[in-house]
């Protein structure tokens, strides 16, 4: 019954990510007519700006994998709230990954969100970081790439990362000790290389390695 409840729950919140990866381009598009409108008052844009949107997976897909990962989760944890706290955030690693991989973007209200589910699971004891650690990593590996991202910026005239990955970082941060750091940044920019290589394209997005990357340092570290 638990397991069918954690099901249902999976699925909702299928929804809820299908319904969010399929409107973001067009709430993009209402935010850019209304802060233009804003600009210029006086001679306001006479259509309105519909960025292109990619294929979105079926709406039955999501619904589907995320309740069999809710109930995969709650038989392999077999703890209610520490399952519905991971689910939460899978969803929110797989939002912002996917829409890095089509759009290269990163938005920081969803990093945010990610953040705080981090410093949530400090607070329950989900992982070995104390609240104020956690915070204080967070802090740390945003600083570091928005220094990574200012001296590229400076040294080679033009971004080697972009601003939402250091909106990223501060979020990733909050779920690792900082002796994972090294692994993490290995990981990710392994990972990222080989596929850029295999791919044979000429910039790929550098959210979903960091967030695949996460997942593995910080499993190292349950």
């Amino acid at each position: 019954m638990i397991t069918f409840a954690y099901f249902f729950y999976g699925s909702l919140l299928g929804v809820i990510l299908w319904c969010y990866i399929d409107g973001f381009m067009p709430r993009l598009s209402k935010d850019i007519w209304h802060n233009f409108h804003a600009l210029f008052p006086i001679s306001p844009p006479q259509s309105y700006p519909l960025l292109t949107t990619k294929v979105n997976p079926h709406l039955l897909r999501y619904c589907l994998l995320d309740g069999l990962l809710a109930g995969l989760l709650y038989q392999y944890t077999d703890d209610p709230l520490f399952a519905a706290w991971l689910l939460l955030v899978f969803n929110f690693l797989w939002a912002i990954s996917l829409l890095d991989w089509q759009y290269q973007l990163i938005s920081p209200n969803t990093c945010l969100g990610l953040l705080c589910l981090g410093l949530l699971g400090a607070e329950w004891q989900f992982s070995r970081l104390s609240l104020s650690q956690s915070l204080y990593h967070a802090l740390i590996f945003f600083a570091l790439f928005y220094c990574i991202y200012q001296f590229a910026k400076y040294y080679y005239r033009q971004e080697a990362l972009g601003r939402g990955d250091y909106w990223l970082a501060l979020a990733l941060g909050a779920y690792l000790p900082l002796s994972a750091l090294p692994y993490f940044l290995l990981i990710a920019c392994v990972s990222g290389i080989l596929t850029l290589l295999l791919s044979r394209q000429h910039y790929l997005p550098f959210g979903p390695f960091l967030c695949g990357a996460m997942l593995l340092a910080w499993y190292a570290n349950l």
